[in-house]
């Protein structure tokens, strides 16, 4: 499958239950990954993520398409006045028999054009240091690192640090002092 053939756009409440069950499989698939686990991921409460997609208040979950779908991320805007101009990424994954198509990288250029959009200053971001691949693809797109918290994920009898990475929008963006 080529990237160029998947299609990437923002899911609507009618692909909850795809995106619950792909979410699901990211947790199974690459548990220190995530610092969610099947048992207590909130976002797979079918009303919870219903609402999220739903919703009007910054927040976005864009999906890979290649028919069916094969990759997702998210954004979610903070919730406080004073850190209003920043979104946080969440949740990349795309199936392992969809990757290599570079729709990875696609999903996380809709969700940089998203913040843009939204007028937000800065795009945060946590990724495990296993996961060494995506990091090189949020550095590649301007990201980068300002603090590591040692021993942040716990899965197995294995621990990694995560990496706390940023990409700045722009100078001034929405929030207080805009």
């Amino acid at each position: 499958m080529s990237g160029k053939d998947a299609s990437i756009r923002r899911l609507g409440v009618e692909e909850a239950r795809p995106l619950i069950a792909l979410r699901r499989e990211a947790l199974l698939a690459a548990p220190l990954a995530f610092a969610s686990s099947p048992d207590d991921d909130v976002a797979s409460r079918l009303e919870l993520v219903c609402a999220r997609l739903g919703a009007d208040d910054g927040s976005a979950t864009f999906g890979a398409f290649a028919p069916e779908l094969v990759g997702m991320v998210g954004v979610v805007p903070e919730s406080h006045v004073k850190t209003a101009h920043k979104l946080n990424v969440f949740g990349l994954y795309v199936r392992e028999d969809a990757r290599g198509a570079g729709l990875g990288r696609r999903l996380m250029e809709a969700v940089i054009a998203w913040g843009r959009e939204c007028g937000a200053a800065a795009l945060h971001l946590a990724v495990a240091e296993s996961a060494g691949e995506a990091r090189g693809l949020y550095e590649s797109l301007g990201f980068s690192c300002w603090g590591v918290e040692p021993d942040a994920l716990r899965h197995g009898g294995v621990s990694v640090a995560e990496h706390h990475l940023l990409l700045r929008l722009a100078a001034a963006g929405r929030g207080e002092g805009s």
